[in-house]
């Protein structure tokens, strides 16, 4: 850690955050809850000097290059697990990561997707919400942060009305009049019926209703999410056709993660000006140094493993991110600006 040069301030962020088992489970989705820190609770804040002061542009937004990904909030986990992620969230403010990234169905649980799951066989059910709590949670946790949300593409949201609906209701969640960044989960890639040579792609659909809230002023900042190079490329022409700049496209990308399309689709967004969000950049903990072998062998550890992949430590992380520029650092879970 002393071997960083004073540039690395982001590095040096991100391994102060990795001594705290409570901040770190906040930045990386994992399965098995990390070893207890050594580290009294009481210890675990942030030194000022580390004060995030590495910051970029997300369309009109300042946010900082590191944010926080809430993909894993789930307040059901433990009877403590609410506590715990407001103080994540208050040490993330404190230190500058004044960005979060959550969607409409972070939160959820299993049994609050069942509706959502008939509606998509086509079962006369109310489904217009997902059942998260993530955003209502985040709009007292995350008062005076930038909170980026998504809008979930569905089998019974057919319209473009259905995406500006979705979104004032994320709107009331989060308590604020405009969403900062919304942006598409994913391609309308549930299809049901496909098998039986029936699909209905909505994309287009969706990019036009994405339009008719950046018109009506309810959001800031129109993003996309797995999205690959042609896609993008896409929404990206679809959007300017009504005057709409696309701002990001998120994507999951790590040291672990650079094919299957990954390094492609970063390229052809550089090209086209649009900022790049990378998801799982800590390979959903396998590169925190916080997952010995023993645990990510584990037969109830769910994520990909393999005899030959190596227990990647802190010093070796650290190591492989010095050979990036320090403006295209990926650390963190959670979403960092490539």
């Amino acid at each position: 850690r002393q071997q960083l040069p004073p540039q690395h301030t982001m590095t040096a962020l991100f391994l102060k955050l990795l001594s705290s088992s409570a901040v770190a489970t906040a930045m990386a989705m994992t399965t098995i809850k990390p070893e207890p820190s050594r580290i009294p609770a009481s210890k675990v804040g942030i030194s000022q000097t580390l004060h995030v002061q590495d910051r970029t542009m997300l369309g009109t937004l300042s946010v900082p290059n590191i944010g926080v990904g809430t993909i894993a909030w789930a307040t059901q986990d433990s009877p403590d697990s609410a506590e715990r992620l407001q103080r994540i969230a208050a040490a993330s403010k404190a230190s500058g990561l004044d960005f979060f990234d959550t969607a409409e169905r972070y939160g959820a649980t299993g049994r609050s997707l069942i509706p959502a799951a008939l509606k998509g066989l086509g079962l006369p059910i109310d489904a217009s919400y997902l059942g998260g709590d993530c955003e209502s949670n985040l709009a007292r946790w995350g008062a005076g942060a930038t909170v980026a949300t998504k809008f979930t593409p569905t089998p019974w949201r057919r319209t473009a009305q259905s995406v500006v609906t979705a979104c004032i209701e994320s709107a009331k969640r989060l308590g604020v009049e405009q969403i900062p960044l919304y942006q598409v989960h994913m391609p309308d890639i549930i299809q049901p019926f496909a098998r039986f040579g029936v699909s209905d792609c909505k994309n287009e659909l969706y990019w036009d209703g994405m339009a008719e809230c950046y018109h009506r002023g309810l959001i800031a900042n129109v993003g996309v999410s797995n999205y690959g190079p042609t896609l993008v490329e896409r929404a990206q022409e679809h959007l300017a056709k009504r005057n709409v700049p696309l701002a990001s496209n998120q994507i999951s990308f790590s040291l672990l993660y650079r094919r299957q399309g990954a390094l492609a689709t970063v390229e052809r967004c550089n090209e086209l000006g649009v900022k790049m969000l990378a998801y799982y950049p800590l390979a959903m903990g396998l590169l925190s140094g916080k997952v010995p072998p023993r645990t990510r062998d584990a037969c109830a550890d769910l994520r990909p493993r393999s005899p030959k992949q190596p227990h990647y430590t802190t010093r070796t992380l650290c190591i492989s991110f010095r050979l990036w520029p320090p403006n295209r650092l990926t650390v963190v879970r959670a979403h960092i600006l490539i």
